[in-house]
């Protein structure tokens, strides 16, 4: 699984970067900005039958026919609603190739809506490894296409027109593996139930949709959109250690801490562990890539994605401790703790458009990078403290979870920056100290954390073998 997770980030990271050869920077904020509007307004009128689907996965087969049903009605509304918002991009980029990228994406949202139920009933049924399998099948061919279109010329649809392709063979290849076939005439039995459940997940998906996509928007009215493509690329490359550290996290957490029905000291404890090791494969990564961005796209790029080492080394460090909430919102979403997460979530997402526009207002680029990377950075032991609420103190969740691995990942941060300092002034090429640095910061950080922190070490590797949910038990 291990192996899986880290060979489709590669492959996804040479994606990109084998697009960036071939896309300029506009067309890398085309791509953006196409797929940040054609998102979040689909959301708005797309609701998450999936999560409710899994959470009454009891119900599950009496529910699938309906659920189908409704996932290719409301997947009809998300397409009618961005084909009506499509002027929006327009109106943002000033010419018409983005209208035609949004719309594209805009017709590929019944076919994704509809792999909800078969979805749900292989995650229901804890095989992951089938979702995790077809889902790398997915994510190779995107690949393969994108960059095949990009060689015919294709500019910034060559990432646009693999969507609605590969949807088609993903819900086909799901419903299979589920066993599912949609019946006619559609069903609509107890759909009220199911709306009523769907409404509570439904805020989930518009929140990560907002999380996900609105700093390219708030970018796209205040830059240029060569320099939202230039955030677009950096972003894209500096999120591929964190999915390699973390894998589908919040995906394998939340049905399994949902399994655990109504025991929430178990449900916490089990947080709490996973918790606990998580940075312990985040911050080594991060800081790695952090290095490593400047010397590897100077020497593949010399002439072109100039402020890009800059902005990734920025947002690694931000997404160092981040997708540690993932565990967090996981578990309070499984105790039906909506009310709670949205409040807070809600002011969050407002905070973090005042930290990208004051960022991007200031300093550009760099300054947008920071205000992304200092709002990730604080979001998450805030989170993951209020999830924990009741069952461990604020003290308890930012000492055993963030301090000692935070310090040692700024120690360790702080003294690569001085030896490579050193070295150029010694006389080394900026690229060998950069390169040096880079695989020396990890070794450094899994070293000491091994010292100081060997239980938590031996904790990470349970989690890798995929046994730290059942153990916390």
């Amino acid at each position: 699984m291990v192996i899986q997770v880290i060979a489709t980030r590669l492959i996804v990271l040479g994606t990109q970067l084998i697009l960036a050869i071939n896309l300029t920077e506009e067309d890398f904020g085309k791509i953006g900005i196409a797929q940040a509007v054609a998102a979040v307004v689909g959301t708005l009128v797309a609701f998450n039958l999936e999560s409710a689907l899994i959470a009454r996965k009891k119900d599950l087969p009496a529910l699938a026919q309906t659920a189908f049903w409704m996932s290719f009605a409301l997947g009809m509304m998300g397409c009618l609603a961005v084909l009506l918002s499509a002027w929006m991009g327009k109106q943002i980029d000033g010419n018409s190739e983005l209208l035609w990228l949004i719309l594209i994406l805009a017709f590929s949202f019944p076919i994704r809506a509809i792999v909800a139920v078969p979805n749900a009933i292989i995650a229901s049924q804890l095989k992951f490894q089938s979702i995790a399998v077809v889902g790398t099948a997915c994510i190779v061919l995107t690949s393969v296409l994108s960059i095949v279109f990009s060689l015919m010329q294709f500019g910034a649809a060559s990432q646009i027109w693999p969507v609605p392709i590969v949807a088609i063979i993903n819900v086909l290849v799901l419903s299979y593996l589920a066993r599912f076939i949609p019946k006619f005439p559609p069903t609509w039995v107890r759909w009220r139930e199911l709306i009523g459940d769907a409404s509570k997940f439904w805020g989930i998906q518009v929140i990560w949709s907002l999380f996900g996509q609105i700093d390219y928007i708030v970018l796209a009215f205040l830059l240029a959109s060569s320099e939202v493509g230039e955030y677009y690329f950096a972003y894209m490359l500096a999120t591929q250690a964190v999915r390699v550290a973390t894998g589908n996290l919040y995906f394998v957490m939340f049905p399994s801490l949902s399994s655990m029905g109504q025991d929430a000291e178990r449900q916490a404890k089990a947080t709490f562990r996973v918790c606990q090791v998580i940075p312990l494969a985040l911050i080594p990564a991060c800081l790695a890539q952090a290095f490593l961005s400047e010397p590897l796209l100077d020497w593949m790029y010399p002439n072109k994605w100039k402020f890009a080492s800059e902005l990734i080394m920025i947002l690694s460090l931000g997404l160092a401790v981040y997708p540690v909430s993932m565990v967090a919102e996981a578990l309070m979403h499984a105790q039906s703790r909506f009310r709670e997460y949205y409040r807070f979530m809600l002011l969050s997402i407002a905070i973090f458009v005042c930290f990208v526009a004051i960022g991007a207002l200031y300093s550009g680029l760099i300054g947008a990078a920071f205000g992304v990377s200092i709002h990730y950075f604080l979001i998450s032991p805030i989170i993951v403290a209020i999830a924990l609420r009741g069952y461990y103190s604020w003290h308890s969740t930012m000492k055993e979870i963030y301090l000692k691995p935070v310090i040692i990942g700024i120690s360790v941060f702080a003294f690569c920056i001085g030896l490579r300092h050193y070295m150029v002034i010694a006389g080394s090429p900026n690229f060998n100290s950069s390169i040096v640095v880079g695989l020396l910061a990890p070794l450094l950080f899994v070293v000491t954390a091994y010292t100081l922190l060997p239980s938590r070490i031996h904790g990470l590797i349970d989690v890798l073998r995929g046994k730290m949910v059942g153990q916390a038990a």
